[in-house]
């Protein structure tokens, strides 16, 4: 269940090689951005980050753990994410400068080593990013595996994610995908995601077309500012957190179900949560068991990890190599 949970920053994407924001997108962040603004915006500094309060969020999540060991840490700014750990594979990143850009990295027991950076960062008004570039690299076991990608994000008047399309590529690898949400009362209420994976081994080119389609329902639980995930673990979570996808869906979701071709039949999936003494969701279950906790500053002394570290695999990263293959 956990390579599939929707929640945790909401549902994604470090599908095959798909890009950290391109494979990291999921709501949106603030106020009321006019039109669509997919192809428009200004490069960003860093005082073009967005904060929990343009958010309408009172109390930031400031860490999040899951049952498998992962722990993620976040630290704010004058009210804006800008640096922290990850809960997809411990990175170490930073958000900020002028121009922004966006770092992260990782070192492995084994000796691996991981940086990604996206930069070339443009962004609407509200501070949400409709285009970026990334790359990636990965060093161990003497080698060294690099990877580049590229995406674009719209959204519409209440600065909710859209559209986004990326691409990404390594020597012998590439990936394309597209991404769409449709939106209602302020919850995101479908995501259709399609995908080309292209590998190129020993002469020849292999190439798979792939589908997924997830459908969110809600109860009227009403939600402080906590991501689902719509990409699978192919978004990192601080994207999210840092507002550049746009807002959060205004319920939590009670039930989901997905598909992975058209006309297959959908797996469906019970949500529920706990929520403290201020109303804030502390824990999110997936058909009763529990997938993430949610700590905020003045309950994250609370905090616990849970069990020994699970052993994270590359493939949740924004780009899956070929390296990774």
């Amino acid at each position: 269940m956990k390579g599939k949970s929707i929640l945790s920053g909401m549902s994604s994407l470090l599908h095959s090689a798909s890009f950290v924001f391109m494979t990291m997108a999921c709501c949106a962040c603030l106020t009321s951005c006019g039109d669509d603004d997919g192809d428009g915006g200004s490069t960003g500094g860093s005082g073009n980050l967005p904060s929990t309060g343009d958010m309408g969020i009172t109390d930031p999540v400031v860490a999040i753990t899951s049952p498998w060991g992962d722990v993620a840490r976040f630290n704010y700014t004058d009210g804006a994410l800008t640096s922290g750990v990850s809960l997809t594979d411990g990175i170490n990143f930073t958000i900020g400068g002028n121009p922004l850009v966006i770092k992260g990295s990782a070192n492995e027991s084994d000796g691996e080593s991981y940086k990604q950076t996206i930069s070339n960062i443009r962004q609407n008004a509200a501070g949400a990013v409709t285009s970026a570039t990334l790359t990636i690299e990965e060093s161990g076991y003497g080698e060294t595996y690099r990877a580049s990608g590229k995406f674009s994000c719209t959204y519409d008047s209440g600065n909710r994610l859209i559209k986004m399309v990326s691409e990404s590529s390594s020597p012998e690898y590439s990936y394309e995908a597209v991404y769409t949400n449709t939106w209602q009362d302020g919850n995101l209420i479908k995501t259709v995601m399609t995908y080309t994976e292209k590998e190129t081994e020993e002469g020849g080119t292999y190439e798979y077309n792939g589908y997924e389609e997830y459908n969110f329902e809600y109860d009227g639980g009403k939600n402080n500012g906590i991501y689902v995930r719509f990409m699978d673990d192919s978004v990192p979570e601080y994207i999210l957190y840092a507002g550049l996808m746009g807002k959060p869906s205004e319920d939590m979701i009670s039930a989901y179900s997905v598909k992975y071709s058209k006309d297959s039949q959908p797996n469906s999936v019970t949500c529920s949560t706990d929520k403290d003494s201020k109303g804030r969701v502390s824990a999110y279950y997936e058909n009763g068991s529990l997938q993430y906790s949610f700590y905020y500053s003045d309950t994250v002394s609370q905090m616990q990890q849970q069990g020994s570290a699970a052993k994270r695999t590359h493939a949740r990263r924004m780009f899956k190599t070929h390296a990774e293959k």
